[in-house]
């Protein structure tokens, strides 16, 4: 349901090219410099969802303050992630200061976030997903939840200002166009530094079942953060790599049988530069 409704979202955007002249003059724009801090991103989730996507859900386009942008590539492959199609690996980008001028104002004026309130519903429709705008850049530091976006209808409130955030979303949906057309650097697969590994005891029959795959790290490593009732560990490039020799994706899941005979599934997820382990 998340990916048929992204999927029509993302055809219905017609984002706006940055060379267009923006409310916000780029030489006026300040954010944040440093290569943690998130200074432009869209997340796209909830509604119904399977918890081996909840458990690999990730921001869809991240910009930092050093120019380093991260961002999920448009999957157009036909199948059913939760039966075994791994994500496509994560791509890396640099903008240079101009670059980052233009799409910060872009966003902030064409793209309606400099102007937009905190919350925007729409009773009409329900178990839909939302997409979150963040935005911090001069001197505003804001979080846009957009429920339903892509969904209109005559009679949705904030029809006007929903299409902008539209146009928006659908930019940084598909970055790739802005890479290719020149308005970034296309710096190859990202390498995250660590991984976010989920573990679940498996719903039925699973297809293929692995060996448990870490010598040094039992299912009893693996804890539930704080609000969360998933168990997680934090693993290293290498550990991941003795799942797939490319996890640079993550997996929404891989059976395996654990060291105590229990049946798990294993969901995996690149960590960004913003978060912590």
């Amino acid at each position: 349901m998340l990916s048929i409704a992204l999927a029509l979202a993302a055809c219905s955007a017609q984002p706006t090219p940055l060379s267009t002249p923006t409310s916000t003059p780029e030489a006026s724009l300040t954010h944040p410099t440093d290569a943690n801090v998130v200074i432009l991103r869209l997340e796209d989730g909830g509604g119904i969802m399977p918890m081996e996507l909840f458990a690999t859900h990730a921001p869809t386009f991240s910009l930092y303050g050093d120019g380093t942008a991260v961002y999920q590539p448009i999957d157009t492959r036909a199948g059913n992630p939760v039966g075994g199609l791994q994500p496509l690996q994560w791509r890396k980008a640099t903008l240079d200061q101009a670059q980052i001028g233009a799409l910060l104002g872009y966003a902030l004026g064409q793209g309606g976030l400099g102007e937009a309130r905190d919350h925007y519903d729409d009773p009409s429709i329900i178990d839909a997903p939302g997409s979150v705008f963040t935005i911090r850049a001069n001197g505003l530091d804001k979080t846009v939840n957009v429920y339903a976006l892509g969904m209109e209808g005559q009679n949705t409130p904030d029809r006007e200002i929903r299409a902008r955030f539209l146009a928006l979303a659908g930019l940084l949906r598909d970055f790739w166009a802005q890479v290719a057309a020149g308005r970034a650097t296309d710096a190859g697969i990202y390498e995250a530094a660590a991984y976010r590994a989920v573990l679940l005891e498996a719903q039925g029959v699973p297809g293929e079942v692995r060996d448990w795959p870490w010598a040094g790290l039992a299912p009893a490593d693996f804890t539930a953060p704080p609000n969360s009732e998933q168990s997680e560990a934090i693993v290293s490039p290498d550990q991941a790599r003795e799942l797939s020799a490319t996890p640079e994706g993550g997996f929404f899941a891989i059976a395996v049988v654990g060291p105590d005979g229990v049946l798990y599934t294993v969901a995996l997820r690149p960590l960004l530069p913003d978060e912590t382990e």
